[in-house]
Order: C-alpha cells, then sequence, then structure tokens
C-alpha cells in the first residue's frame, strides 16, 4: 500500500450514515422537497424587503445629524413637555380647590349641625330608616315616607 493516500479506517461508519439519510430521503423525500420550495419562495418574497431595510439602516447610520434640526425637535419637545406639565399644574389646583370647597361645606354642616343642637333641635338624622306602616304611610326603599290609604293594604292583604 502506498502510504500517502489516505486509508478509511471506519468504512462501516460512513456507509451506515449515508444509509440512513438516503432511508430518511425515501421516506420524506416529498415533504423535504416541500419545505425546500417553501422556503426559496418565501426567501424570494421577502428579499426586497430585507434589502430595504438593511439600506434604510445603512443610511440612518451614515447620515449625519443635522445640528440645527436636532436642537429645534427638542425644542418643541420641550414646549411639549411644558404644555403638559401646566396642564398638570391648572387640573392639580382644580383639585385643590374643589376639596377646599368640599371641606368648606363640611364644616359649614358641622357649624350647623352644632348649632341646631345647641337650640335643642337635635343633630341631623344621618340615617334613613322607616319602621314600617304607621298611620295610613308606608316606606319607600330610599327611607321616604310614601301616603296611601290603608284600606287598600287591607284590601289586598285579604
Amino acid at each position: 500500500m502506498n502510504p500517502s493516500s489516505p486509508l478509511n479506517e471506519t468504512p462501516s461508519t460512513v456507509t451506515n450514515t449515508v444509509a440512513t439519510v438516503w432511508q430518511y430521503v425515501e421516506q420524506y423525500g416529498w415533504f423535504i422537497i416541500g419545505i425546500a420550495v417553501a422556503v426559496l419562495l418565501l426567501k424570494n418574497r421577502l428579499q426586497p424587503q430585507l434589502d430595504r431595510w438593511r439600506s434604510q439602516r445603512e443610511d440612518g447610520r451614515n447620515k449625519k445629524i443635522d445640528p440645527v434640526e436636532a436642537q429645534s425637535r427638542l425644542e418643541a419637545l420641550e414646549r411639549q413637555r411644558q404644555r403638559m406639565q401646566e396642564m398638570m399644574d391648572r387640573q392639580a389646583e382644580e383639585f385643590k380647590q374643589k376639596q377646599k370647597e368640599k371641606e368648606e361645606r363640611a364644616r359649614l354642616e358641622r357649624i350647623a349641625d352644632w348649632e341646631n343642637h345647641e337650640q335643642g333641635k337635635g343633630y341631623k338624622n344621618k340615617t334613613r330608616t322607616c319602621l314600617g306602616v304607621i298611620s295610613g304611610q308606608s316606606c319607600t326603599v330610599g327611607g321616604s315616607i310614601n301616603s296611601k290609604n290603608v284600606t287598600e293594604e287591607k284590601v289586598k292583604g285579604n
């Protein structure tokens, strides 16, 4: 034998690998062909968009930023932030004013309740309860009293 020629020490491994690959191709050949065709069609269809996207990225990297344009964008952004801050300040002031008015109404109500108490009128009744039919009057769900004819209720009940 010639020592310079390469020897295949494991021919069975190579032949077994080739046989296994050939077996898969025989079993799944049409699927492999279909997938290959689908990949090629998708590549051809998407290649123009990918090329445009790459060129836009490269143009964006190579494009020099105009300092005047960048400054005008920053100023516009700052003006927008200032407008938003003024709007938030206005809303906060309106809310604070409404809270003060609400607190003032509650304070005046407490003062009026206390004055009524001092005059012997008693405190304002905070609960609305109704204890059933009293002398021809009945209660509604809201706690107010409606006048009804008691005889109508007796007729309906019998």
